[in-house]
């Protein structure tokens, strides 16, 4: 039986009695497209960025993403992806008084894509169901040497990107831890780099298509 990730069967109450079958083979990427420069850069504000990027639905935990982020001092996020919760999400960022450091942006292709990610400073992943199982915006992020701040899910989420090793991992759902994370890598350029650069090292030897 194949998993994308070790604590599968103890999230699938169907695979409990098969673990001993279960094998990982986790999500790939093509580290090498995602890890070059894009075609063209997107430009970026001068404060720090944040970046979420992935689809605008329930799991993604994008309304505590926008609590977070007004209650920054200083940073910018983008919110790339599309899905059914656009509108509302603009409509809390307009309430929360956020509308100028926070925007939204359409990436329709690929390349588009990897342009946001690529300007991030560091990429969030707020997911607060377990429907998140594997994120695989994780991936493309560590493969371009990105900081990760994750969510502490039963998934395969804070597997692939490990507390205090590639990532900040906070509880799901919190958005006041969410935001300390958030201003700790704003204050800690050291902390930024070494999260970085060990997500780059560990795609590289774990999530690579080969």
């Amino acid at each position: 039986i194949v998993v994308t990730f070790p604590q599968a069967p103890e999230v699938f109450e169907e695979l409990r009695e098969w673990r001993d079958k279960c094998q990982v083979i986790p999500l790939g990427i093509d580290s090498a497209w995602w890890g070059a420069p894009p075609l063209r850069a997107a430009e970026r504000p001068s404060v720090p960025l944040f970046v979420y990027a992935g689809r605008l639905v329930y799991y993604k935990g994008l309304p505590v993403l926008i609590e977070a982020a007004a209650r920054l001092r200083t940073g910018a996020l983008w919110i790339v992806g599309a899905g059914p919760l656009r509108h509302s999400l603009e409509r809390l960022v307009r309430e929360k008084g956020c509308a100028e450091r926070v925007l939204f942006k359409d990436a329709p292709t690929d390349e588009s894509f990897r342009a946001y990610l690529h300007a991030a400073d560091a990429v969030v992943l707020p997911s607060t169901h377990p429907s998140e199982v594997f994120g695989l915006v994780q991936l493309e992020a560590m493969a371009m040497g990105k900081p990760l701040i994750n969510t502490a899910l039963s998934t395969g989420v804070p597997w692939v990107a490990r507390d205090g090793e590639e990532a900040i991992t906070v509880p799901p759902g919190d958005s006041a831890a969410l935001a300390r994370a958030m201003e700790r890598l704003v204050a800690d350029s050291s902390l930024r780099e070494r999260l970085g650069a060990a997500g780059k090292q560990r795609v590289e030897e774990l999530f690579t298509l080969d």
